[in-house]
Formats: C-alpha cells, sequence, structure tokens
C-alpha cells in the first residue's frame, strides 16, 4: 500500500507498481492476442507487439526462454502468452516477460493476407515471367508517395545525386488508413496517361502492422500488376512483405535503396567508365603502334634475309651441312657392314660340321648321302658310309637294334 502523502521517487514508484501488479495478477498471466510486431536486438532477445481490436501490450522474449520454447513466434500468429507483467523501471514502460507462447490460429489480418496470397498466386500475379525490366537511363521517374516526411527527401536526394538528368514528377497519397490504397491506385492511373513515365516508386516509410494493411488490398495489387511502367516497392521496415511488395516488378528494402534500384546506372559510374574507355583506348593505341613498329622492323628484316645474296649463302651453308652429314653417314654405314661381315664369318665357322668332326664325332650317310640319325633307318645288309675328320669308310650292317 501507498503511504498518505509521502513523496516517492520514480523508482519507488515503480517498484511499488511492479510489486502491486504482480499481488493483483499472480505470479504468472495468461494472455489472449495476435502478434503484429517483432523485433531482435543483438544480443537474440525478441521484442513482440501483442495486439487485440483495441489495445496493445509490449512483450519480451528473451534469448534464453526463446532458445528454449517450440512455438517460434511470428507476425500475425493469434497466440497465449503466458508471462509475468512488470514494469521496467528505467522507462517505467509496462510490460510482459514470455514464459510460453501457445499458437491459437492465425490472426485476422494475417489470414486475409495469406488468402488473398495465395489467390494472386494461382493467377500469376508473382511469376517472374511477369515483372518488368526497369530502363538503365530513367528520363522521367513517379514517386508516389507521402509529401512530406524523410521518404521523399531521401529519395529526392539519391536520385539527383546518381541521375541529375532524371525528371522526379512526385504524386501525393495517403500513406495508411482506410484511403490509402485508393490514392495509390488513382495516382496510377494518372500516372499510366502521361505515356512518358520510365519508372514508378511506391514508398511509405517505417510502420506497424497495422498501419500498412492497407497495402495488402486487392484492387492495389491489380492496379500494380497491370501497369505497364515497372514499378519498384518500399514500403514499411525491411522484415515487412506486403501484397504490393510481392506483385511489383521490384520490392526494396528501404525507399532510399529503391532510388537506388530505379537508376541503375550512376553519373559517378558513367564518369568512371567513361575514364576507363579513355584508359583502354589510350593503352590500345599505344599497342597498336608498338605492333606496327614491329611490323616494320620484321618486314626491314625480312628483306635483308630475304634477298639474292643471302639466300645464295645460305644454300651453300645447307650443302657444306648436307656434304658434311653424307660422310659421317658412309663412314658409320661402312663400318656397320664390317660388323655385319664379321659376326657372319664366324657364325660360319662356329656352324661349320668339320669343326664338330675334328674332336672325335663322325657322321654316318645311307646309300643316298642323307645323314642317319637313329638306328631304326638301317636295316640288315644296308651299305653305309661314315665321315671322320681325315676321311670315311664304306661298311655293310650286320645287325641293329636298340642296345
Amino acid at each position: 500500500m501507498l503511504e498518505k502523502d509521502k513523496i516517492y521517487s520514480v523508482t519507488e514508484l515503480n517498484v511499488a507498481a511492479s510489486f502491486s501488479l504482480n499481488q493483483f495478477f499472480g505470479n504468472l498471466t495468461i494472455v489472449e492476442g495476435e502478434i503484429s510486431q517483432i523485433s531482435v536486438s543483438q544480443m537474440g532477445h525478441h521484442y513482440i507487439s501483442l495486439v487485440d481490436e483495441e489495445s496493445s501490450i509490449s512483450c519480451t522474449l528473451w534469448k534464453s526462454k526463446y532458445e528454449k520454447i517450440s512455438i517460434k513466434p511470428e507476425v500475425g500468429m493469434k497466440v497465449l502468452i503466458k508471462g509475468k507483467i512488470n514494469i521496467y523501471n528505467k522507462t517505467g514502460s509496462f510490460q510482459l516477460d514470455i514464459q510460453s507462447i501457445r499458437n491459437l490460429e492465425l490472426g485476422k489480418f494475417q489470414l486475409a493476407f495469406e488468402k488473398l496470397k495465395e489467390k494472386l498466386k494461382k493467377e500469376g500475379f508473382f511469376e517472374e515471367s511477369n515483372k518488368k525490366q526497369l530502363v538503365q537511363y530513367p528520363k522521367n521517374i513517379a514517386v508516389i508517395t507521402s509529401p512530406t516526411g524523410s521518404v521523399i527527401k531521401d529519395i529526392i536526394k539519391i536520385i539527383e545525386r546518381r541521375n541529375p538528368a532524371s525528371v522526379l514528377h512526385i504524386y501525393s497519397c495517403y500513406a495508411q488508413g482506410d484511403k490509402c490504397s485508393s490514392s495509390i491506385c488513382r495516382r496510377l492511373v494518372q500516372i499510366e496517361k502521361r505515356n512518358d513515365v520510365d519508372a514508378i516508386i511506391i514508398a511509405r516509410g517505417g510502420g506497424s502492422t497495422e498501419d500498412l494493411i492497407e497495402y495488402n488490398n486487392e484492387d492495389l495489387a491489380r492496379h500494380i500488376y497491370k501497369s505497364k511502367i515497372p514499378i519498384v516497392t518500399a514500403i514499411g521496415h525491411e522484415t515487412d512483405t506486403t501484397i504490393a511488395d510481392l506483385v511489383s516488378d521490384i520490392r526494396a528494402a528501404t525507399p532510399s535503396e529503391a532510388a537506388e534500384i530505379i537508376t541503375p546506372v550512376s553519373i559517378d559510374s558513367v564518369k568512371k567508365n567513361l575514364l576507363e574507355k579513355k584508359s583502354y583506348l589510350n593503352e590500345q593505341f599505344k599497342k597498336s603502334i608498338s605492333s606496327n613498329r614491329s611490323f616494320i622492323n620484321l618486314k626491314r628484316s625480312n628483306i635483308k634475309n630475304y634477298s639474292p645474296l643471302s639466300k645464295i649463302n645460305n644454300y651453300y651453308q645447307t650443302l657444306d651441312h648436307l656434304l658434311e652429314n653424307l660422310n659421317q653417314y658412309y663412314n658409320v654405314y661402312i663400318e656397320n657392314k664390317r660388323k655385319e661381315k664379321d659376326i657372319l664369318q664366324n657364325s660360319l665357322i662356329q656352324l661349320n660340321p668339320l669343326k664338330i668332326l675334328k674332336r672325335g664325332y663322325t657322321v654316318t650317310y645311307n646309300n643316298s648321302g642323307k645323314s642317319i640319325k637313329s638306328y631304326r633307318e638301317c636295316l640288315e645288309g644296308d651299305l653305309i658310309s661314315t665321315r671322320f675328320k681325315d676321311g670315311r669308310i664304306e661298311s655293310k650292317v650286320t645287325k641293329s637294334d636298340k642296345n
């Protein structure tokens, strides 16, 4: 209980309020709502906005809890969140520390988004083949956005820096609310009638999911799809994706990126390209001069080398070389033939039958002069002749057997 007439410090007041909330709700409280927004800190903590038809509450899902829970939070998810209600002393903000999450169903906004997304997908609205290509050097660029704020200033600044020759045509519209989508559709119709616009940017700065509902409008999606002019969208935060983004020819993460995308070739890159071309041409010119100088020197050398006197001298030199080779070949040939003769002569000596007879062997012939190699070739009464190293004798076979 707060003491009457006591003066409290800010910290004491926040602590007392937090204590009172815990006393009233108990340790843990279950809250039903739809997740409309999620941001993640560098430390991995998730900061979530939970909403219903009339109100919203900030929730904190610490990294240690996020890693343990089975249901991971997503935008559009209708959930039951169990958590501890407290007040963050530093800012006095009322928040819910999440302990667990139960997924009930998709929230009505996300459900409508998914239904329209599926319908347009079946009709081919998201096909890459239907996306229109941007021109490299747009002369006229139309921008549909709020006429005030940082979005239009950033777009103007970047386009003027990247392509000063482009003419910007600003078309104001409602950035959110019931009139948002219809105002953008009217601007698209006006731009189409001009017949001189090369590209269109539809841009809106960051906002909550509720602020971006009108960009999920079916009529707006069909206007974007039917446009004959390429359209780049940059709607909401980088993590937000609307039906308009899906149907557009290119989706940019931010309005500044959209301005860069729609001017693909900047004046700086053109200057750089021209300098590179100049450097390349100078280099090619130097190479050409060097190549032609070398060609001329080669021709001069050829004239000298192919003169009649030079040819005659070359022929003499070639002839001397051939005669020298011929002499060498002839000497080698004679030597090889001599060696072959010596080898053959030696072979004949080794194979001469008389050389065998000198060692005490004999050769026996029959009446026909054929040498006898086996006793079976001799019969009783046959006349045979035996050759010795120094003569021969004739004999008559009286007996023939194996032993």
